[in-house]
């Protein structure tokens, strides 16, 4: 299943894009798939990678997001396999590349707005209590399933 945004959502996408840069949308594509929410806007105002970041409560990944919007705003860039310690207050995130077969159902709205295969996208991880990201040895087997629900085998 793809998610759709109505029409009206798009003005009111355009808009906060036209007058901040950049956007937050999120949402779920099924009853058993976790919530999402990614930017909007990156990649025509900063020429910068999308961030999407999957499971955890709408507030905290949109602000998250706004978090890395700021910094890219200001210049920073992130990539593949990039860490930030500015994003969260007292750790660090850490980024990886998502192919498009595997985040297209997640971002129409993207492919909607650039066209198929015009932007990348980035997925933002979040550490467990002990500092460990989803391929580390010893995660928190609850924070990794749900964080690893974007990449796709081969990539972990």
């Amino acid at each position: 299943m793809q998610q759709e945004y109505p029409k009206d959502i798009q003005g009111q996408i355009d808009s906060v894009v036209g007058e901040h840069g950049w956007a937050v949308v999120g949402g779920e594509l099924g009853d058993d798939d976790p919530i999402f929410a990614s930017s909007v806007g990156f990649t025509e105002s900063f020429d910068h990678p999308e961030i999407i970041i999957i499971g955890f409560e709408p507030a905290v990944m949109g602000a998250l997001i706004n978090n890395v919007g700021k910094l890219v705003s200001r210049g920073a860039r992130l990539a593949d396999g990039c860490e930030a310690d500015r994003i969260i207050s007292g750790g660090r995130v850490a980024f990886r590349e998502i192919r498009q077969e595997v985040h297209e159902p997640h971002t129409l709205l993207l492919r909607k707005r650039y066209g198929r295969g015009r932007y990348k996208v980035l997925q933002m991880f979040l550490p467990d209590d002990a500092g460990r990201f989803p391929w580390d040895e010893g995660c928190d087997p609850d924070m990794s399933e749900f964080q690893n629900g974007l990449i796709a085998a081969d990539d972990r």
